[in-house]
């Protein structure tokens, strides 16, 4: 039993990893390239310890499951860096169209509950993957291939339906 949990706990942490590197990797590896200078640094020594605040430029998360985002964004302001969370749904757009363009797919982790493009409800409460295998409109509306109801095997969405269906989890193009 205590196997089990240790396992579950592993395989947990190692997919909140692996998720929050889809989500904040690209983001982090795009902003830190850049020239910008950390924002102002506070330090004081306190018998034999130091002790150290960084300026962050805060901003509060949009909405309740966009914290990861949020802290990435608030993380980077630190570094003098500025990202707009909203320009994620923009980024996923992007990456959508150039792996459907390369002839490939993309597999994006789920949870929650999202309507697709014809009203139908499709929720996964407890986390879901699925596959973006098209898009049209330029990438605004996108089409997944869904394993989970044979009945309903591919369905349209709308991206920024996606990104907040894949806001607490992640993607990936490769």
């Amino acid at each position: 039993m205590r196997t089990d949990l240790i396992r579950k706990t592993a395989l947990t942490a190692a997919g909140l990893a692996f998720t929050g590197g889809a989500i904040a990797g690209p983001v982090t590896m795009a902003y830190a390239a850049s020239d910008a200078k950390p924002a102002s640094q506070t330090q004081t020594d306190r018998k034999n310890h130091s002790e150290r605040e960084l300026g962050v430029r805060y901003e509060a998360q949009p909405n309740f499951y966009y914290c990861g985002p949020a802290a990435t964004r608030n993380a980077l302001s630190v570094q003098g860096k500025n990202i707009n969370v909203a320009k994620q749904t923009d980024t996923l757009r992007t990456d959508i169209v150039r792996t459907v363009d390369d002839g490939r797919a993309v597999v994006a982790n789920i949870a929650g509950t999202t309507t697709d493009t014809d009203g139908t409800v499709h929720s996964f409460e407890g986390g879901h993957y699925i596959s973006v295998v098209g898009y049209r409109d330029n990438g605004n509306t996108v089409k997944i291939a869904d394993s989970a109801d044979p009945n309903m095997a591919s369905y349209w969405i709308s991206v920024e339906h996606l990104a907040d269906w894949i806001a607490t989890r992640g993607y990936s193009t490769s």
